[in-house]
């Protein structure tokens, strides 16, 4: 025993060797001073020992324990190692012997490593076959990023040679290194890993002991390389707070999810190879297994997989490799791709290559060209991206790769079966096609990294630019719908149940709104390929005589190509599908649901699609306009897909507030013409900046002028946003924002008032409405002509930014039956897709007078009164109507239809009167007035004393407009005063012009117009006013019989307090009114309210033998 511990003791500083030592392969067993060797007796005392270190180690994913360290940094075993000391006695503990020194029998079974899984006889006497875990990987756990374009090879340290395969790399931060043990440059082994429990439970959370089948690791060797400065991405790390002193941590404190893998960095198409893990576990790869031939062979950075000398490769069929004109481009980039590097692969691996597909088609191959088209494509596609622009991918799949035979034989164990593929040495020759999915681009990065897409650019001046996308995406409820259909059809559940193909008709009333593009990029979220189909493109092809069989023929073919590609791995998308109205369509397609999986159609005319081509799809979804975030999320695509940089300042959500009712297609020509305007803006800078012999060039301002002359601004924006609604137009009017301020109304605050309550509380407090309370956002202004009705609804859009939607009330008419009630429909669908929204129908008596006064009862007139009750209706309650204000006006609410006064249509009436004091007088002048120059002695206190009541906002408007006019005719006059002056003069040479006396002898005060006060007062003595004192006492009733007059509401108050003196009467005494019947019952009055009689007796009092109309005969026979 003493021999034993003697022995143990010693042995672990011997076990323990230098990392760097480890890392480079070097041993140490030459020097022999410090060596201590166990006889044969003492081996299995060694192997307990480190049998109950494993057992006690904990199951920290992250961490090596010091038994770990000691078996994986030592690379010589010393099991096998003969002592050349004397013999001691040998303990019992063999299997040979039996004795009572140990409470280990001969019938255990031991080893040096006894996991309890796989070993009978287990010394994990509380476990079983299910419970006990297998040996867990070593090696540090990192949650992998996929990168959204390459690291340059110039920044990593040590430089990669040029022909090592940039597929092959994983980058960590240079802090993780040293807990790898090794250095940058190194090979390591990556596998697929679990995401980490966060619960706390670690190995023993739920459903961690159901796995009795040891499944093999899927792992690769590849070269690790620490992060450049300035990619690092370093998490913070949080200061713990001083608060809890020397108190532990609560159990609900310490159950907080927190993820504590570092991060790792790894092409995507790495990633899809190893299964698209999450997680992967790093460790240093070296050697296994010793089988005495000497040392263990030294794994340095200049160390290669086995070279290949056969290699196998299948062709994935897409609609790219389908086409057999896009095949010169196919080929080239598999070529190019195998050209220049050394890539590093094996059986089974996705190998993406990046194509032009317009330079193949153009450079299609000949039957007698010998393959110069395919070296054409290799030479220009790298030449630069200025020569060629990748505009598809060609996907490969690995089949049987031949490795060249090597003087060892464990080669392919040790690198994982990859093999390197060397393009001068290696037979490579094509095995066909196979049908199979590409990696989603939902949770894969490829689309950047292969340079289809553009990466965003994040700072204008330079920089690193971001690793990964850290910023989620908006996606659309619509694409997410479309995402979950296409991936329950195309599930292997749905395949061997033989469920019935998903048909889809995607269905819009906008053109270019991106149906197509949602479609495809829905498709590509989940890795299916998309055929598309253009029903026009299939129609002009078979023009001519039987174009009916012709375009069934064109349509069989091109879906046949998409059923090529695999039913479960292709999506065929069949756009305009109303063009296809031929009769013999409905059962092509039909039978093209027969063979594939998922079908999808677009039309813009839902109503022209054939009934029975319509019955087939077996889900309709419509697309609307985008709201404000789908707008922004738009906007920012563009963007990134065209590579332009943004000022910081720049927000685009209050871009997107401003393009409302456009939809994908328009803002795609909002971001054209920014950068447009971009060009014009700087091209004029240039020129106003250069000089006659030094001349400026919009690149000298570019590289001068910061951000501002390189990023688009928020004014290119603007004329951008301005150009699109000018070329954004209807039958009924676009949307847009007017340019009116409560600066432009003068006097209303009392209406202002109840305005900002109606529709700014909806805005700001969405809340308050998301329980079911009603909103009010009807509102009706009426009044006499001319008091700014309508300019107060302009007012209303511009104050809180909403869109201001004008309808008159003869564009609703249409001479077809129907249109008319349609066009009140379109009014308010637009309405809702330009939303926040004012819809402001002026002259509203006009568009919904009172039902059945117009003769022909259920006429037109009626009708669109009823359709556009219906849609008010709409208005007032569900989620579709939010942010949709109606505003109406009107001269005579007398002769509207009385349904649409009710409260949660036009509920809110406002009346809009004249002035009645001069203070109201004089702010409508200052606000009509604000952009005149006024004399420095005009009083407009005094002018508004001298008007009268009887004006309204339009004869204000016309006052001031007089005034205006007679100081310009004025001073034209003065001016016209001094050119006869200066050609009566006889030191004139020759005749002078009004032009040439504003060229070269006009002053600033001739230029000048000045209102004074007596152009007002001979403005005013002109002026007629536009309603006379009777019609506004007419307008006057009309309030008072809608609203309610003093005399009104003083009646109104007397009647009940006679009704409560009267009923505290009645309360005292008992009522002396009475009748015979049985049973007790209160009186009932059927007069007035003046003979209302209160009290109780038997039977009913009935109040109508009081004043004769009541008989004693009455119900009597």
């Amino acid at each position: 025993m003493k021999g034993r511990g003697t022995g143990r003791r010693q042995a672990r500083p011997a076990a323990a060797m230098p990392t760097d030592e480890q890392l480079n392969g070097n041993d140490d067993d030459e020097d022999g001073t410090n060596d201590q060797f166990f006889s044969a007796a003492e081996e299995g005392v060694q192997a307990g020992a480190a049998t109950d270190d494993a057992v006690a180690a904990t199951e920290t994913e992250t961490d090596f324990s010091a038994s770990e360290q000691e078996e994986e940094l030592s690379d010589d075993s010393m099991d096998e190692v003969i002592s050349l000391e004397v013999p001691t006695l040998p303990t019992t503990n063999s299997i040979n012997s039996m004795g009572p020194g140990t409470p280990m029998t001969a019938g255990t079974l031991r080893g040096r490593k006894t996991n309890g899984f796989a070993t009978p006889g287990s010394v994990f006497s509380n476990f079983t076959s299910t419970t006990a875990r297998p040996d867990r990987a070593r090696g540090r756990l990192f949650k992998v990023h996929g990168l959204k374009r390459q690291i340059p090879s110039d920044l990593l340290h040590p430089k990669p040679s040029p022909e090592d395969d940039e597929e092959a790399r994983i980058y960590v931060d240079v802090a993780s290194l040293s807990k790898l043990g090794c250095f940058s440059g190194d090979w390591v082994r990556i596998e697929a890993a679990e995401e980490p429990p966060l619960n706390g439970f670690g190995a023993f959370g739920l459903g961690s002991f159901n796995h009795p089948d040891l499944e093999v690791s899927n792992w690769r060797p590849v070269r690790v390389y620490g992060l450049p400065e300035g990619y690092s991405q370093r998490p913070v790390t949080r200061i713990p707070s001083s608060k809890l002193g020397d108190r532990r941590q609560s159990f609900f404190e310490s159950q907080v999810q927190r993820s504590t893998s570092p991060v790792a960095y790894a092409s995507p198409i790495l990633i899809a190879n190893i299964d698209g893990a999450t997680h992967l576990r790093i460790s240093p790869l070296k050697k296994s297994s010793y089988q005495g031939k000497g040392t263990l062979p030294k794994i340095t950075s200049a160390s290669q997989p086995p070279y290949a000398k056969d290699i196998a490769i299948h062709h994935i069929r897409t609609p790219i490799s389908a086409e057999r004109a896009y095949q010169t481009a196919v080929l080239g980039g598999l070529k190019r791709y195998f050209a220049h590097k050394l890539r590093l692969v094996r059986q089974g691996d996705l190998i993406a290559v990046p194509v032009d597909a317009q330079l193949g088609r153009a450079l299609q191959e000949s039957p007698g060209a010998g393959g110069s088209e395919v070296d054409d494509v290799v030479a220009l596609q790298s030449g630069g991206e200025s020569l060629s622009r990748l505009d598809s991918v060609a996907w490969f799949k690995v089949g049987h790769i031949q490795v060249q035979k090597s003087e060892e034989d464990e080669d392919d164990s040790l690198w994982g079966s990859v093999a390197c593929i060397d393009s001068t040495t290696v037979a490579m020759h094509g095995s066909g096609f196979e049908t199979s999915r590409i990696p989603g681009t939902k949770d894969s990065t490829w689309p950047y990294y292969l340079g289809l897409k553009k990466t965003p650019q994040r700072s204008p001046d330079g920089g690193p630019p971001q690793l990964t996308d850290r910023d989620h995406q908006h996606v659309p409820p619509l694409r997410r719908q479309l995402r979950e259909l296409l991936a329950a059809a195309t599930s292997l559940r749905a395949i061997h149940l033989k469920m019935p193909p998903v048909a889809i008709l995607l269905t819009s009333t906008h053109r270019n709104i991106g149906k197509a593009t949602m479609a495809k990029d829905a498709c590509s979220d989940i890795g299916l390929h998309t055929f598309a189909i253009d029903a026009y493109d299939i129609i002009s092809e078979g023009g001519g005589s039987g174009s009916d069989v012709k375009t069934e023929g064109f349509l069989r073919t091109r879906a046949e190509r998409a059923i090529s590609c695999g039913p479960d791995c292709c999506a065929l998308l069949i756009q305009h599908i109303e063009a296809l109205t031929a009769d013999r369509i409905e059962a092509s397609i039909k039978e093209i649901l027969e063979d594939v999986r998922v079908l999808i159609a677009t039309t813009n005319e839902v109503d022209k699609v054939p009934d029975g081509v319509r019955a087939l799809f077996t889900h309709e979804l419509e697309m609307g306009a985008p709201d404000e975030a789908e707008r922004e999320a738009i906007l920012r695509a563009v963007i990134e897909d065209r590579g332009v940089s943004l000022e910081p300042a720049i927000d685009l959500n209050a871009i997107a507030l401003k393009t409302a009712a456009l939809v994908a297609g328009d803002l795609l020509d909002v971001v054209e013409r920014a950068s447009v305007a971009q060009r014009a803006r700087l091209e004029l800078l240039s020129a106003k900046s250069g000089r006659g012999s030094m001349p400026v060039t919009v690149r000298d301002v570019q590289v001068a002028g910061g951000s501002a002359a390189r990023c688009l601004t928020a004014a290119d924006f603007d004329v951008a946003v301005e150009a699109a609604r000018k070329n954004f137009s209807d039958s009924i009017g676009a949307p847009k924002i007017p340019n009116v301020t409560w600066d432009d109304v003068g006097g209303l605050s009392n209406v202002k008032e109840a305005i900002t309550e109606t529709i700014q509380l909806p805005l700001e407090r969405p809340e308050l409405f998301a329980k079911g309370m009603k909103k009010r956002s009807g509102i009706l202004f009426y009044g006499p002509p001319g008091t700014g009705k309508t300019l107060l609804a302009k007012a209303i859009a511009t104050e809180y930014s909403l869109n201001f939607f004008s309808v008159k009330g003869p564009e609703l008419l249409n001479m077809y039956i129907g249109e008319s009630e349609a066009n009140v429909r379109r009014v308010f669908q637009r309405a809702r897709d330009a939303r926040p929204c004012v819809v402001f129908f002026d002259e509203l008596d006009s568009v919904a007078p009172k039902r059945g006064n117009q003769g022909d009862s259920g006429g037109v007139m009626d009708r669109i009164v009823s359709q556009l009750l219906a849609e008010l209706d709409g208005m007032s309650g569900g989620d579709d109507a939010g942010g949709v204000f109606v505003i109406g006006a009107t001269n005579r609410p007398d002769l509207l239809d009385p349904a649409l006064l009710r409260p949660g249509r036009f509920d809110k009436m406002l009346y809009l009167g004249v002035s009645d004091t001069h203070e109201k007088q004089q702010t409508i002048l200052e606000a009509l007035t604000r952009k005149f120059t006024l004399d420095p002695s005009v009083s407009l206190a005094s002018v508004s004393q001298r008007l009268p009541f009887t004006y309204t906002g339009a004869d204000f408007y016309a006052l001031c407009s007089d005034a205006m006019l007679k100081a310009v005719t004025r001073q034209a006059a003065a001016v016209d005063a001094k050119v006869r002056a200066l050609n009566a003069d006889p030191a004139t040479k020759h005749e002078v012009s009004t032009a040439y006396f504003f060229d070269h002898y006009a002053t600033p005060a001739d230029i000048a117009v000045m209102v004074r006060e007596e152009d007002f007062i001979a403005a005013h003595e002109e002026l007629i006013p536009s309603v006379s004192a009777g019609e506004l006492a007419h307008y006057e009733r009309v309030r008072v019989q809608f609203e309610g007059g003093d005399d009104k509401k003083k009646k109104q108050k007397q009647q009940q307090d006679d009704e409560k003196r009267r009923g505290s009467l009645a309360a005292g005494g008992r009522s002396a009114s009475g009748g015979k019947g049985k049973g007790k019952g209160k009186a009932v009055a059927t007069g007035s309210d003046e003979e209302r009689v209160n009290g109780k007796g038997k039977g009913k009092a009935v109040m109508g033998f009081q004043d004769g109309t009541a008989s004693d005969d009455e119900d009597l026979y």
